[in-house]
């Protein structure tokens, strides 16, 4: 798989995505199924980054990922 398909916006922005999830993921009192959260954090950063495939952010990015996180876990 090259690069440009596995990170559609670029490594750097897939690797602040990770970051960011895992840092939110970390921080919240996440179920017992949940408790290694960076499984999820890399699948949930490599669909995000999918879903906003070369969206220009205007400063919403972070409230982005929030109401991401907030929707895959009611899925959980």
């Amino acid at each position: 798989m090259t690069e440009e398909i596995k990170y559609p916006n670029g490594l750097r922005n897939y690797l602040e995505t990770l970051v960011m999830m895992s840092a939110e993921l970390g921080d919240r009192d996440l179920p017992m199924h949940l408790i290694n959260y960076i499984d999820p954090a890399i699948e949930w950063a490599e669909e995000f980054e999918q879903i906003h495939n070369g969206r220009v952010w205007d400063g919403d990015w972070f409230d982005a990922i929030l109401d991401f996180i907030d929707e895959k876990m009611l899925e959980t």
